[in-house]
């Protein structure tokens, strides 16, 4: 946790800083607000202890409502008040300030109110800029026990992690799983959709911008490799970056430092980087499309994650509990699952994976009636592979019905010239022709 301390007296700093380093966190010291600010703009300061008498009678209070309007993510502030400032000390947590001290302060209240602060915060960001996703890893295929495995081996260390797999296999409840069960697990765990973000904003949105950087920007922005400070990075879809916004990634996991757009200072980060693509990095990096050096920062422990076609014992167990949680979300009660739903979902290609199996389980919650979950509501049915394809000589029959059709065709149904084209007997294709039932009453034959 890093504190800053806005006081003009010495010994005021003195006794603050004593007590957070005591606390194993980290102090920043500044008299004037002008100090502050600086000290604001280069470190990601979690909570704020001000004084609303510094230098003139308000200006403690107007630093408050200053970084309040100029910061994205302003730090919690905890106001220290002495004698004759009490009414200011209100109007104070009044615009906003989370809790009030009074000098000279009790290692015990100030600890407290420091570490409430501090839990207030995590959660407000955690909220406003974390994707939550409460679903759980499930399956019982040996190919996700192999996933597992290799998570359970490096969540515990630092090392980068690169994730492969096609779209909606779970590649970010992956790298969620490697965090929580990471020493960084108290830490925010911030996520990048490299395909979702214009190419030309890619670049203020890892690395952030300071005010007046360009147009609209009104305000000095964190980047989201300053959010992540302490805690995960997850670069997702890192395949769809540009080679400009690669270049600038490494350089910031060579250094451990990032520039804003804008800015003139470099600043420290700490961060792990987990990165997933669907594409097939190897041979993007082989054309140029993607840059070596980084790759191989990146896959310093590669996890791939099958398709849910090729883990069909997951399928199951996936669409029980999807439809346990829709079925709380909408008020249903689902008693019975038709057993033809189950083999029509272990029958299907789930081409968008997880992600496609979710939306038929929520469908199928929608129209189930009476308890229960049938292919009748949903308007289908259940097809054998063999049903679904007929038998291989009926397949082959109606292929080569096909390639003759269309080799007549292109012989304008002259018989003669259609065996040539294909070196056939002209005999065994015309008794090929009848048994396949094909049309030859307009056929042209030069013999």
């Amino acid at each position: 946790m890093k504190v800053l301390i806005v006081d003009d007296e010495k010994n005021i700093q003195k006794i603050l800083s004593d007590i957070i380093t005591d606390n194993e966190w980290k102090p920043f010291v500044a008299g004037t607000t002008e100090e502050a600010e600086d000290i604001l703009k280069r470190e990601f300061i979690d909570v704020l202890l001000l004084d609303v008498f510094l230098e003139r009678e308000r200006e403690g209070l107007d630093f408050l409502q200053k970084i309040r309007t100029d910061y994205d993510f302003p730090p919690e502030v905890v106001i220290i008040t002495g004698h004759g400032t009490i009414d200011m000390a209100i109007e104070a947590v009044k615009m906003g300030a989370y809790d009030l001290i009074e000098k000279p302060p009790s290692i015990e209240r100030l600890t407290f109110a420091i570490k409430r602060a501090y839990e207030h915060i995590k959660n407000t960001r955690k909220r406003l800029y974390i994707k939550e996703d409460e679903t759980p890893i499930i399956g019982n295929s040996a190919k996700l026990k192999k996933v597992m495995g290799i998570v359970k081996s490096v969540a515990p260390t630092d090392g980068s992690v690169l994730i492969t797999g096609e779209s909606g296999v779970g590649k970010e409840l992956i790298a969620k799983s490697i965090h929580l069960n990471s020493k960084r697990k108290d830490g925010p765990f911030i996520i990048v959709n490299s395909a979702a973000i214009p190419a030309d904003l890619v670049e203020s949105e890892l690395f952030g911008y300071e005010k007046g950087a360009f147009t609209n920007a009104l305000k000095m922005k964190r980047g989201r490799f300053e959010l992540a400070d302490g805690g995960t990075l997850f670069l997702d879809e890192i395949g769809d970056m540009s080679l400009k916004t690669q270049s600038k990634i490494l350089r910031a996991l060579q250094d451990k430092k990032i520039e804003r757009v804008g800015g003139e200072g470099t600043i420290k980060v700490d961060v792990r980087i987990i990165a997933a693509t669907n594409k097939d990095i190897e041979k993007m990096t082989k054309e140029g499309k993607f840059r070596e050096d980084l790759y191989y920062r990146l896959n310093v422990v590669r996890i791939h994650i099958d398709p849910l076609k090729e883990r069909k014992e997951d399928i199951k167990p996936l669409f029980n509990y999807y439809v346990n949680k829709f079925s709380q979300d909408y008020g249903r009660m689902v008693k019975k699952i038709d057993s033809d739903v189950y083999k029509y979902i272990l029958n299907e290609e789930w081409k968008g994976n997880i992600r496609e199996l979710k939306n038929f389980a929520e469908k199928a919650v929608i129209f189930s009636k009476n308890d229960e979950i049938s292919l009748s509501q949903l308007g289908l049915k259940f097809e054998s592979l063999k049903e679904k394809f007929g038998s291989f000589s009926l397949a082959k029959k109606e292929f080569e019905k096909n390639y003759l059709e269309k080799a007549l065709a292109a012989n304008n149904f002259n018989i003669s010239q259609t065996a040539k084209m294909l070196i056939m007997d002209k005999g065994n294709l015309f008794k090929k022709i009848k048994s396949l039932g094909i049309k030859i009453e307009d056929s042209k034959d030069s013999d």
